[in-house]
Parts: C-alpha cells; structure tokens; sequence
C-alpha cells in the first residue's frame, strides 16, 4: 500500500497517465453497456388539468415558446404536405419536428424531422375525458442511435424526463401544480 509520501514521489505523467486509463474504462464500461441496450424505447406519462380538451389541444399544438427550455420557435414551410416547426433550446441545439397526425381536441403526433441526430422518434398527445378535467397522456416512441447516450438516457437521465418536464411546465401555463403519473 503506498503512504502519502511514496504518492508524492510518483511521476506526475504516471499519475496523469492512470487517471486517462480510469476515464477510458469507465467511458468504454458504458458505450459497452449502451451497446448492449435496445435501440428503441416506448415512454408514457400523463397528468390531468382543470382544462377542456380543446383548450389543451390548442396550448399543445400551438407554438412551443411557453416551455422554459425552448429559447425560439419557429413555424416552417410544410414538407410531404405535413406541418413543420423549429425549437431551439440551450440544451439540444435547433430541432425540427413534423406533425405526423392531428386530431383535434384528442390526438396529436409529431415526430422529429432530422434523421442525423444522435436520437429520434414521435410523441404521440392523446387527452381524454371530460368537461371537468382533460388528462393528457404523452408516448414517446423513441429510438438512440449513439451507445453512449443510450446508456446515459437509460441510467442517468431517464427516458421519461422531457415528458414530465413537459407536463409540468403544461401545468404552470395554465396554473396549476400537477402529478405526473406514470
């Protein structure tokens, strides 16, 4: 066992030199274990709101600007015939999305548009009930092409986060504090 005096002897590189083969491991430790991960994953939460459908519907399908974490949102022109929209936030960069299928006041679907990114899928709004209360119920139907950031969707951040943040700050626009449910 080396004390703290045959510690400060040891070469600085050697010390460097063990601390870049840690980082190595553990970074290949969790591409391995990425790897090893479905590429594909299906999330569902939900929350209920003191709101009619066609309410939410509108506040969902509109522009995106009353979420905290989307910075600029943009309308495109439509592509195939479908709607397109940009959000720009600090943590992901510009995405574009394409409305896959809109239903109003009960289903919506986009899905993102750029098939470069590290990640990709739809989320589908589905909001049920009645005039006292809507519940909004969002799936992402997601896949991770990067083994890396499959491991840390899976392990550190977790697949449903965006969702439940979403639903939150869907609360906060219209008021109310609300449970997201698994």
């Amino acid at each position: 066992m080396l004390d703290s005096l045959q510690i400060a002897n040891l070469p600085i590189a050697w010390i460097l030199a063990a601390l870049a083969g840690l980082l190595i491991f553990l970074v290949g430790g969790a591409a391995a274990a990425g790897a090893m991960l479905p590429e594909k994953h299906k999330t569902t939460r939900a929350a209920r709101y003191r709101k009619r459908a066609a309410d939410l519907f509108a506040i969902v399908a509109g522009p995106s600007d009353w979420r905290p974490e989307v910075r600029k949102y943009e309308l495109l022109p439509p592509a195939n015939g479908r709607p397109r929209f940009r959000e720009t936030s600090a943590r992901d960069g510009a995405m574009i999305y394409e409305v896959v299928e809109s239903r109003p006041p009960r289903r919506l679907v986009t899905r993102i548009a750029d098939d470069s990114l590290a990640f990709g899928g739809s989320w589908t709004f589905e909001l049920l009930g009645d005039a006292e209360y809507t519940e909004l119920r969002i799936t992402e139907d997601g896949e991770i092409h990067n083994v890396l950031y499959r491991f840390l969707a899976r392990f550190v951040f977790g697949h449903a986060t965006s969702i439940e943040r979403y639903l939150k700050a869907l609360g906060k626009k219209v008021g109310e504090d609300v449970k997201v449910q698994a």
